[in-house]
């Protein structure tokens, strides 16, 4: 998997710790594309819950594992 360096780092949010992410929001903070996160869910990177047929929500320590990976690989082509 081709890694990503960010500009800046992830956008912070008054969130309640440990509370579930929707892909909209969870792109958002990471600077990503929803469409990139889907690719890393296909490809196993990205561990998803659907707690209903289509909705699907990312864990709170999941963003936060890849937050920190982007930011580990920052400049690194």
């Amino acid at each position: 998997m081709k890694r990503v360096a960010l500009s800046a780092p992830p956008v912070q949010t008054e969130r309640a710790e440990g509370s579930p992410w929707t892909m909209d929001e969870a792109a958002a903070f990471l600077r990503l594309s929803v469409s990139t996160l889907v690719r890393m869910e296909k490809a196993g990177t990205l561990r998803v819950f659907r707690p209903h047929k289509r909705n699907v929500l990312i864990t709170d320590e999941e963003v936060r594992r890849i937050a920190n990976g982007i930011e580990l690989t920052k400049g690194i082509a």
